[in-house]
């Protein structure tokens, strides 16, 4: 499940990375999803195995809608978004007739998870693929 749930984030990932900058540095993308892979191993490692649907379905559902506005900023404002221009974004107005001529058809493949879920959960209910969580050493005192 963490190999699905890892391609789909990465899949995310380099889709909207690719559209913010147009001119990518293929090391600092590398950069950043390795990140994200940590992320996921964290989550993989610390998170109970019944439980890790859930987090990595709502962490793609939530990083979808989060790339998404992060490229439909880009394209409107032309520039890379920022948490102080995030911060302003209440004081723009109204723009959503503007935004959504900017979505493209691929801009759908952000939530390309949602379809997926249910076919992960019911593998899952069936024990189709049952990943156990990374094993944490323990520390022996002599």
């Amino acid at each position: 499940m963490l190999i699905i749930y890892l391609i789909l984030i990465v899949g995310q990932f380099a889709l909207a990375y690719f559209q913010v900058f147009q001119d990518p540095n293929i090391l600092s993308f590398i950069a950043d999803l390795s990140f994200v892979i940590v992320l996921l191993l964290l989550i993989h490692t610390f998170v109970k195995p019944r439980a890790q649907v859930y987090v990595y379905a709502g962490l793609t559902l939530f990083l979808g809608i989060l790339m998404l506005v992060f490229v439909l900023y880009g394209r409107f404002y032309n520039e890379i978004p920022t948490y102080h221009s995030l911060s302003l974004i209440g004081e723009v107005g109204v723009v959503k007739d503007s935004a959504t001529s900017l979505l493209k058809w691929y801009d759908w493949l952000f939530f390309a998870s949602i379809l997926l879920l249910p076919v992960v959960l019911y593998l899952d209910l069936k024990k189709v693929f049952a990943l156990k969580p990374f094993p944490l050493k323990e520390v022996r005192s002599e």
